[in-house]
C-alpha cells in the first residue's frame, strides 16, 4: 500500500493547498493561510524519509533513483506552468515583462527562496513569487538524502532520532541569532537554512515511527484523543492569523509550533483513519483537491496575477473564475502529465529493477 497516497494524507495536501490559495486570493484578510506551506514542509520531510527508510532497509536505495524520481515528479510541471505563463505574459504585452527572464532564471534553478530573502521583492513579477517554497523543497532533496544515508550507516535509530532533535534545535536557535542581529523577518521567512527545521520534524517524525515502540506510544495517545488532530488543524490558520508572516513571533517560536502541531495531524491521518481529522479530510472534494495539489499550488497565483496584470477586476466573481480555472489548469497537469509521467517513470523502475540487498547491519535500531 502507497501510504503517501492515503486518502487522509491526500485530504490534508488538499487542506493545506487550500490554505495557500485562501492566503494569496484574500491576502487583506486575516486568514493565516501561509500556515498551508508549513504543513507541505513537514509532509515532505515526512514522506521522503519514511520512503527512503524503506528502501534503505531494503539495501535499495540508489542516489540516482531517487534523484531522478523527484525530477521526474516536480520538474515538468513547473517548466509547463512557466513556459505557459511567460508566453501569455508576452503575448498580451503584460507587465512586468522586463522582469520575466531573470526570475525565470532563479525559478528553474530552484533559487527564487535566496533571490526573496535577500534581493526582496526588487525585480519580482508576482507570476512567479510562490515558487520560493519549492526552492526550499528541492533544496532538502539535495542534501537530505546525503544526509540520512550517513546517518543511518553510523547511527543506531534512536541516536539517529537525536541528531535531528539537535539539528532542529541548531536551526532554531542560528534563526533567533540572525533576528536578534537584524535580519528581516522576510529573510527568515523565505531562507532554506532558517526554515529547514520544519522539514527536519517531518524527518524527525519518520525516523521515530520506523520504530515500533516509539510508533506503538503516539498513536495509542492519539487514539484516545480522537479529536484532537481535527482541533490541531482548525487552529492552524488561526494561529496563523495571530502571527504575522512579517512579525516577530512566528521566527522565535511559531514555525516551531506550527510543525509540532502539523506533525501530530500527520501521524493521526496516517495511522489512525476513525479520527475525526481522517474521517473529513478522506472525504470529497478535499481528497481529490489534495491529489491535484501540486498544480493547484503551481497555477494559482500566476492565474490571479494575470487578471490583475490584464486590469480584469479582482472583486468576488473574478477571484471564483480565477479558482476555477486554477482547478481546470491543475486537472490537467494531474491527468495529462504528471499521472503519465509516473507511470512511465514506475514502469522504468520495473524494468531496471536489481535483487533487493539484505538491510545494512548497523543501520537498525
Amino acid at each position: 500500500m502507497d501510504r503517501s497516497r492515503a486518502p487522509a494524507l491526500d485530504g490534508l495536501r488538499g487542506a493545506a493547498v487550500l490554505f495557500v490559495v485562501l492566503f494569496h486570493f484574500w491576502r487583506g484578510l486575516p486568514t493565516g493561510g501561509y500556515v498551508g506551506v508549513d504543513i507541505f514542509f513537514v509532509l515532505s520531510g515526512y514522506l521522503i524519509t519514511s520512503l527512503m527508510i524503506g528502501e534503505l532497509e531494503a539495501g535499495a536505495f540508489q542516489f540516482g533513483a531517487f534523484f531522478l524520481r523527484r525530477t521526474i515528479r516536480l520538474a515538468p510541471a513547473l517548466w509547463v506552468m512557466v513556459a505557459g505563463t511567460s508566453l501569455v505574459v508576452m503575448a498580451l504585452s503584460l507587465d512586468p515583462q522586463r522582469e520575466l527572464p531573470g526570475d525565470i532564471a532563479f525559478v528553474l534553478t530552484y533559487t527564487s527562496n535566496w533571490k526573496r530573502a535577500f534581493i526582496e521583492r526588487l525585480g519580482d513579477s508576482r507570476y512567479f513569487c510562490h515558487t520560493w517554497s519549492l526552492g526550499i523543497e528541492e533544496q532538502f532533496y539535495l542534501s537530505w538524502p546525503f544526509l540520512l544515508v550517513a546517518g543511518f550507516a553510523k547511527l543506531s535509530r534512536p541516536n539517529l532520532l537525536k541528531a535531528i532533535l539537535a539539528a532542529i534545535a541548531i536551526v532554531t536557535l542560528w534563526r533567533w541569532l540572525i533576528l536578534a542581529d537584524g535580519a528581516t523577518t522576510f529573510r527568515i521567512y523565505h531562507g532554506f537554512d532558517t526554515r529547514i527545521d520544519e522539514l527536519l520534524f517531518g524527518c524527525a517524525l519518520a525516523v521515530a515511527l520506523s520504530m515500533q515502540s516509539y510508533r506503538a506510544i503516539v498513536v495509542d495517545w492519539l487514539k484516545a484523543q480522537p479529536a484532537l488532530s481535527a482541533t490541531l488543524l482548525a487552529a492552524l490558520p488561526i494561529l496563523g492569523a495571530y502571527m504575522d508572516s512579517e512579525g516577530v513571533a512566528l521566527p522565535i517560536f511559531g514555525y516551531t509550533l506550527l510543525a509540532l502541531f502539523s506533525a501530530l495531524v500527520i501521524v493521526d491521518c496516517h495511522f489512525n483513519p476513525v479520527s475525526l481529522a481522517a474521517r473529513i479530510l478522506s472525504k470529497q472534494p478535499m481528497a481529490f483537491l489534495g491529489s491535484i495539489s501540486y498544480g493547484v499550488y503551481l497555477w494559482h497565483l500566476p492565474i490571479l496575477a494575470l487578471f490583475i496584470a490584464s486590469g480584469a477586476a479582482s472583486g468576488l466573481a473574478q477571484k471564483g473564475l480565477a479558482f476555477l480555472l486554477t482547478l481546470a489548469m491543475a486537472s490537467a497537469s494531474h491527468y495529462g502529465l504528471e499521472r503519465p509521467l509516473l507511470r512511465w517513470s514506475g514502469a522504468r523502475r520495473a524494468k531496471t529493477a536489481t535483487p533487493r540487498l539484505q538491510p545494512t547491519p548497523g543501520a537498525l535500531a
